[in-house]
């Protein structure tokens, strides 16, 4: 995963750990080390707010976002802000239609010879 900048990646990190626990699997003491990028951006994808995805934006590559989006659910519909996030971060005008067409090209993966 590509980084571009550090501090702000350390700063959500810290943030995530100290004041979004309960964002976490388990309410165990995690320290900022055990957080990988991959969870740090599912984590505010799903629960974040603008300014932390503005964050995100600057911090990480859209294409690692969007791989880390769909491969949490981005495309199943089960998340509430799913609409909202495929706006914010991929300029997707129409995401139900969006996400419709996705997930008939996904199912359609599994039926061809």
């Amino acid at each position: 995963m590509q980084i571009y900048d550090n501090d702000i990646v350390k700063e959500l990190k810290e943030e995530l750990v100290e004041k979004h626990k309960d964002w976490l699997w388990s309410n165990r003491q995690v320290g900022v080390e055990r957080v990988s990028e991959k969870l740090l951006i599912e984590k505010y994808l799903h629960h974040g707010d603008e300014h932390q995805w503005e964050k995100l934006k600057r911090a990480f590559k859209k294409a690692d976002i969007k791989r880390v989006w769909i491969n949490s659910g981005g495309l199943s519909g089960s998340r509430n802000n799913n609409h909202e996030v495929a706006r914010f971060f991929f300029s997707i005008r129409n995401p139900e239609k969006y996400q419709e067409r996705k997930q008939r090209e996904y199912i359609a993966s599994f039926c061809r010879d």
